[in-house]
């Protein structure tokens, strides 16, 4: 029977060439599982930490383009409103000229 146990071998009731009772064997291997089960919520504990760091590194990303897209789409209502501005009040100046110099 062979188990690993902390990168050590246990085979046929020895350890590193000595002897181990049945008891401390048994102690042992509860370790093992005990150790293997922590060592798996650790990973998986892990895992979530680097998932949700992608997360938001991908969020931070995604904000950065949506602010960028903003900020182009507020100039583009800036030139658009101030182009629209000088159109109406140049065509609303002008009818007033041409009434004032009609009568």
């Amino acid at each position: 029977m062979k188990t690993h146990f902390h990168g050590l071998i246990i085979y046929k009731n020895t350890i590193l060439g000595r002897n181990v009772t049945g008891q401390s064997l048994a102690f042992m291997k509860g370790m093992i599982t005990m150790t293997t089960r922590e060592q798996r919520a650790a990973v998986r504990r892990m895992r979530y930490k680097a998932m949700a760091g992608m997360l938001d590194f991908f969020g931070v990303i995604a904000t950065a383009i949506l602010i960028v897209a903003l900020v182009a789409l507020l100039i583009g209502l800036y030139n658009w409103l101030s182009m629209d501005l000088t159109q109406s009040f140049g065509e609303l100046q002008r009818s007033v000229t041409e009434a004032l110099h009609t009568y």
